[in-house]
């Protein structure tokens, strides 16, 4: 499927980092070049984003909460192809 990475924003409540992917998503789909010529296929962003609060869970849950959030975020574009 595709590659996967985080960006860990300490401090940041989830409507800035809701607000964060948008300017990624856009900025990524703006760019020239972006789309390989004659692709069968589409490259995009999924995002996945949890908050917790301070001492609300250790690194390994919220690690498995933003990952389940991307699980979800991902299924909800595959369900919008077809």
């Amino acid at each position: 499927m595709g590659d996967e990475f985080s960006i860990v924003l300490p401090e940041t409540h989830a409507q800035k980092a809701q607000e964060l992917m948008n300017r990624i998503r856009s900025i990524f789909l703006e760019t020239p070049g972006i789309q390989p010529n004659n692709a069968n296929f589409l490259l995009g962003i999924s995002a996945g984003i949890a908050t917790v609060s301070t001492g609300g869970c250790d690194r390994s849950e919220l690690i498995f909460l933003a990952d389940t959030a991307l699980y979800y975020a991902k299924k909800e574009v595959e369900t919008s192809l077809y």
